[in-house]
């Protein structure tokens, strides 16, 4: 209706009552929908909009599902398994800010800390903004606050003689020595991550030219 009233106000013609009715019909086919399904089932179609749209790593893709695995097992705790995406409240955001921060414990028996509930709480965003995408009506991501986070520490590099040292613990004659030195030289002069060094290939590896083709 806003459209039909700027029209007439500036000095347009009026509006033919077909016309009304179909700027009318346009707009509301324009709104979010409620969806039939639950929350729980959209979760998968998500992990999918991450590989395929977003183009994320199978890495990020797996962090996603399993932070949000413990969004799940908290709407079964809390009895809202079947909670549509229309249904989610703040007070049930509340409620899960509650748990993360008092009840939920790791694998060590300890509470989150401040930085892992907020990684919950992206990956709930997350899906939320994926909802909003697909014109699925839903709580907006923008509900979700984040828990407040005291200042990092000071970050402190290393001293040319403490790298020195430290490649030079691996005993270079026995070959899994050799092997640790090549990881730890690779670590340093690529600055790989964990998990893609694991995943480098011998062919992703220019000998000759001294470049690393990583593949995200």
């Amino acid at each position: 209706m806003a459209r039909i009233i700027a029209r007439q106000w500036n000095g347009a013609r009026p509006l033919a009552t077909e016309e009304m009715v179909y700027l009318i019909h346009t707009d509301h086919r324009m709104q979010a929908e409620p969806n039939s399904k639950a929350i729980i089932d959209l979760i998968h179609p998500f992990l999918d909009y991450c590989e395929i749209e977003k183009g994320l790593s199978d890495n990020t893709q797996c962090t996603y599902g399993h932070l949000l695995k413990l969004f799940t097992n908290w709407l079964h705790k809390a009895g809202n398994a079947n909670i549509l995406p229309h249904e989610l409240t703040t007070k049930h955001v509340w409620n899960y800010r509650l748990y993360l921060a008092r009840s939920y414990k790791d694998a060590h028996g300890k509470h989150l800390s401040k930085k892992s509930q907020n990684s919950y709480l992206i990956a709930l965003r997350a899906l939320l903004d994926f909802l909003a995408e697909r014109d699925i009506a839903t709580l907006p991501s923008a509900k979700i606050k984040l828990a407040k986070q005291k200042a990092d520490a000071p970050v402190s590099f290393l001293e040319r003689r403490d790298l020195e040292q430290m490649l030079a613990v691996p005993d270079t004659a026995a070959p899994i020595g050799l092997r640790d030195r090549a990881i730890m030289e690779l670590l340093f002069s690529t600055g790989l991550r964990i998990a893609e060094l694991v995943a480098l290939n011998v062919d992703q590896v220019g000998f000759l030219s001294g470049v690393v083709a990583r593949i995200c």
